[in-house]
């Protein structure tokens, strides 16, 4: 893991240098222009993009297979249990502090403290989305002796030693977007598969799209795995059931789950790319960012769509500057990382089909990896149509 994290942090090197040397021509159908970036005649430069390109080929393979009715324990480590009578307190921390989908998530973990008197609910996440600190949260979280820590990871080979620690001392750990710390943690538990979110954001791009045209991806980092397997099998549906859909960058952007780089990233990419026809993004922050350029720049040429929000993405998928939203009620997933954290605390038996008593998490999903997926009810697309019904 650590290998393949130093060569693609080269190859982004590689291609940050080579954009800066990509051209074409081209401005938005109206408004402000988009200046292309400069040509330049550099062949060498081009042959070492084009060498990164193929060099980077990250593909996901499952890891288990679904179960049914049998209790799936991964762990390697002990777990200290609690009855249903006992106090007991579990952390949640995020990549990083005031993003949106983080606090609603943290919102809806409060709501199941509210639902029992003995359990408390607490936030301790980094400033900055750095693994670093990340880490050192989680060791004051060891040292104080809380029973649990939902962690939702920024590099998970960088927490493993911070994670591993945590079991060791007995403390329940459930990831969300940390797979890879399978079988150190107790679960990874996410709102849906990655295979249905990852088909569901290529089918509504072929479908905006047409079946034709040019798109690229952008990514929170290379290192969150969650959004890489998106990207991977976004782009194999494509491949497959849309050929004439081109990705012209096969390294996804990244955005560091900050709205103001996701601006500035996308702006990069229309320089690079001015008739570049659609655009998905894993975040939140990019896909509202993305909206906010075309509605400033009046774009109306472009499809743009990927994880979103009403609250976020709401006006503009209304006014036409971005074309699907698609995400989760992120309260119920709050709720369904506590409660599955307070059922391990218990030693209740989690087996397939898991109720979590929220809506999209009574049917989940049980791997023999000790993943846990959300039902078919918990993926929603926000449209014009409906946004307005949700208050989130």
């Amino acid at each position: 893991m650590k290998k393949l994290i130093v060569v693609l942090c080269l190859i982004m090197v590689v291609v940050s240098i080579a954009a800066c040397s990509g051209g074409g021509g081209g401005s938005s159908e109206t408004g402000d222009s988009i200046e292309p970036v400069a040509e330049e005649s550099d062949t060498a430069s081009e042959s070492d993009a084009e060498a990164a390109q193929e060099e980077f080929n990250f593909t996901w393979t499952p890891k288990g297979e679904p179960t049914e009715g049998v209790p799936v324990v991964v762990s390697e480590y002990p777990t200290n249990t609690k009855s249903a009578d006992d106090d007991v307190e579990i952390v949640f921390c995020a990549k990083l502090e005031g993003v949106q989908w983080f606090d609603m998530i943290f919102e809806g973990m409060k709501q199941y403290e509210e639902s029992l008197p003995h359990v408390k609910v607490t936030l301790a996440s980094p400033d900055v989305s750095d693994a670093a600190k990340q880490a050192s949260i989680i060791e004051d979280c060891i040292a104080r002796g809380v029973d649990a820590i939902c962690v939702v990871p920024v590099d998970q080979d960088a927490l493993r030693p911070a994670i591993t620690k945590a079991r060791e001392a007995g403390i329940v750990v459930i990831m969300n977007e940390g797979e890879e710390l399978l079988p150190i943690a107790n679960y990874n538990i996410e709102t849906y598969s990655h295979q249905m979110l990852g088909e569901a954001f290529g089918k509504r791009l072929g479908e905006e799209l047409g079946g034709k045209g040019d798109w690229v991806m952008m990514v929170g980092g290379l290192t969150q795995l969650s959004h890489m397997i998106w990207f991977d099998v976004c782009k194999s549906y494509l491949a497959e059931n849309y050929p004439d859909i081109k990705l012209v960058e096969q390294v996804p952007y990244e955005d560091k789950n900050d709205a103001k780089v996701g601006y500035d990233k996308f702006k990069e990419i229309l320089q690079t790319h001015p008739d570049l026809d659609g655009f998905v993004s894993a975040t939140i922050e990019s896909l509202m960012s993305a909206g906010r350029y075309l509605e400033e720049v009046n774009k109306t040429d472009m499809v743009i769509g990927g994880l979103g929000l009403p609250s976020a993405n709401g006006e503009q998928l209304k006014n036409g500057f971005c074309q699907f939203a698609i995400c989760a009620d992120p309260y119920d997933q709050g709720w369904a990382l506590a409660k599955l954290a307070h059922l391990v605390i218990m030693g209740e038996e989690i087996k397939a089909p898991l109720n979590l008593d929220r809506a999209g998490y009574t049917k989940c999903e049980v791997w023999s990896s000790g993943e846990i997926f959300g039902d078919e009810e918990a993926l929603i697309e926000y449209t014009a149509e409906n946004v307005d019904q949700y208050d989130y």
